[in-house]
């Protein structure tokens, strides 16, 4: 018939522990000895629970900073006006690297940009 498949090398989720074997592609085929090698995770819940659980460097980039600033404050109205699509966070101290939970509110898009149109123009 065919030639006897290899076994398996031993492998454990990076997040879980759980042993890992070859997944079936749609196809049927088995994933390839190259991707399985490469492979740390189980599935993407455990990798995107590992990537969350990663701590924040002491110098984050500003992405990654509002990334997690967003993570930290509930999802909820906007904490001004009461609009239920509060989807901005702001930091209070404008200082976007401070992510403590004091500091952070939950804005809609609107007022959160009437704060920071004021900010400037008040500047100058």
């Amino acid at each position: 018939m065919g030639r006897p498949r290899k076994p398996d090398p031993i492998k454990h989720c990076q997040h879980c522990g759980a042993l890992m074997s070859r997944k079936r592609q749609r196809n049927g085929d088995l994933e390839s000895m190259l991707h399985f090698g490469r492979r740390k995770f189980c599935d993407r819940k455990c990798m995107a629970a590992d990537f969350d659980a990663r701590p924040v460097t002491a110098t984050p980039n500003w992405m990654t900073a509002h990334h997690h600033a967003r993570k930290l404050v509930p999802k909820g109205p906007c904490e001004k006006c009461g609009n239920p699509k509060g989807m901005d966070v702001h930091h209070i101290n404008e200082d976007w690297r401070d992510n403590r939970r004091e500091n952070l509110i939950r804005l809609c898009r609107s007022c959160h940009l009437k704060i920071h149109r004021y900010k400037s123009s008040s500047v100058a």
